[in-house]
């Protein structure tokens, strides 16, 4: 077992690069769970911070870093989090959205693909 604090400053690195820190934790207040790792992209992208969800990274204990099978550019373009603002469904569907990736409240991914048009299409 490991103390949450213990988080705190983690490098986060995707399968890429490194995208930030570790900042914070979002904790489901009914359900009692980490929902969210915070994670502040300062070094990277200045200002930014995204949520994500603890299940989806590897964690080196040792070496203080978590990784993530994701590109740098898809954490870039990622829903922003802002710490003033409600995580809400809306911005939770719009996330993993985003990921393409299985929510915690569905057994299906959130993928949204635009439709392929065909060169018969006239488009």
């Amino acid at each position: 077992m490991q103390d949450l604090t213990s988080f705190a400053n983690y490098t986060v690195k995707a399968a890429d690069g490194d995208v930030g820190h570790v900042t914070g934790v979002m904790v489901d207040d009914e359900a009692w769970v980490i929902r969210y790792l915070v994670v502040g992209t300062r070094d990277w992208l200045p200002g930014k911070h995204v949520l994500l969800p603890p299940q989806w990274v590897d964690v080196d204990w040792e070496h203080s870093t978590l990784s993530i099978d994701l590109a740098r550019d898809t954490i870039k373009e990622a829903p922003g989090y802002d710490a003033g603002t409600e995580v809400t469904r809306a911005y939770e569907d719009q996330l993993f959205q985003h990921y393409c990736r299985q929510s915690y409240w569905s057994d299906d991914a959130l993928c949204y693909e635009p439709p392929v048009l065909k060169p018969e299409d006239g488009k």
